[in-house]
């Protein structure tokens, strides 16, 4: 398995799937209260914690853009190799790389859900098939128009 030497730290070398190493001993990450696994480094008697997917991609594929973050495959942030880790934006890694995963929090998954996915069906049953208004469905499941609306254009809820 190749084996480079981290940027910044000649006494550590990391594996293209992200076992990193000091002076031939392997280090042990830690699992950070986030999901994502750190690991410390020491230089100059000072501490570096970061991610182990980002030294991965610092190591292997070199610094990100301005705008770039350490984003991680659909195997998930617990596996740390090169084929699945990759640069790119906040707004990907929480956007579709999120209903990739199935990890999105929208609908009924989301804390603060008060409807079903089967009550969303109902409400764009009966708004499609019924004169029966936004304002006349929200009052009858106790929500307010504005998520009916959301609901009938697919906005959430979605299938």
């Amino acid at each position: 398995m190749p084996t480079k030497i981290i940027p910044g730290f000649p006494e550590y070398t990391i594996t293209t799937s992200g076992e990193v190493y000091r002076n031939g001993r392997q280090k042990k990450p830690q699992k950070h209260r986030n999901g994502h696994w750190t690991i410390s480094l020491w230089k100059d008697g000072k501490r570096t914690r970061t991610g182990v997917g980002r030294l991965v991609l610092l190591t292997f594929i070199g610094e990100p853009e301005a705008d770039q973050v350490c984003c991680h495959g659909p195997e998930g942030r617990s596996i740390h190799d090169i084929s699945n880790v990759y640069w790119g934006t906040l707004k990907r890694n929480n956007g579709p790389d999120k209903v990739r995963d199935g990890t999105l929090l929208r609908g009924e998954r989301h804390g603060r859900s008060k409807l079903t996915q089967q009550q969303a069906e109902e409400i764009r049953a009966k708004y499609k098939s019924t004169s029966t208004s936004q304002r006349k469905l929200a009052k009858e499941y106790g929500v307010c128009q504005a998520t009916i609306r959301d609901i009938v254009i697919g906005k959430s809820y979605s299938q």
